[in-house]
């Protein structure tokens, strides 16, 4: 019920059950800092992460998305560098910020240091060259993706953006048999060729 009244706004009723909750779980925790965070009370959300006994990498990560989506990149950063752990997920929750904001450089800085990488990471940051039009540094790194991290996610982000951009017959031309060797991504592109 408290999950419920905080992801509809309602959180005057969030907060009255959530204070009469004697042994507060993770769950009641995140609900009530996403559900601030989401009605753009940030400053209540991260007062909510501050007192929380035990954070959990979503609620960092929460915390994180929300100083980004509110253009807060320093509170984002700042916020990172006090977590307790560089965890995967929160990695990939600053590259996806850095990559909405445009930030290419400090996105590219970190994918760089990250001891571990999945396919959202090399998603984001493919994507991130891609919205500042950096067309090459985008191929090139989808060109370093590890075979098994091209999914139909990283194909078509890649696939889309290139076509937005009229190149998709050039990239087609240079590699052909790598996108046509992956049923599912050669359909990827017929969809998006067909549009």
């Amino acid at each position: 019920m408290l999950s419920g009244y905080a992801k509809n706004g309602r959180l005057e009723e969030a907060r009255g059950l959530f204070d009469l909750v004697e042994w507060k779980n993770v769950a009641c925790w995140n609900s009530m800092i996403s559900g601030n965070v989401n009605c753009g009370r940030i400053e209540e959300g991260r007062a909510l992460l501050d007192e929380m006994p035990v954070k959990k990498d979503v609620s960092w990560a929460m915390m994180i998305e929300g100083y980004f989506r509110y253009g807060a990149v320093n509170e984002a950063e700042s916020l990172f560098n006090k977590a307790s752990s560089k965890s995967l997920m929160l990695c990939n929750a600053m590259l996806a910020g850095y990559g909405e904001k445009g930030r290419v450089d400090k996105s590219y800085d970190l994918f760089m240091r990250m001891a571990e990488r999945d396919v959202a990471s090399w998603t984001c940051m493919i994507t991130c060259f891609m919205g500042v039009r950096e067309v090459e540094r985008a191929r090139r790194l989808f060109d370093e993706m590890p075979m098994p991290e091209k999914d139909t996610v990283a194909w078509t982000a890649v696939i889309w953006i290139i076509k937005e951009l009229n190149r998709l017959e050039n990239y087609l031309i240079k590699c052909p048999t790598r996108i046509l060797l992956h049923g599912t991504q050669c359909s990827v592109v017929v969809f998006i060729m067909g549009k």
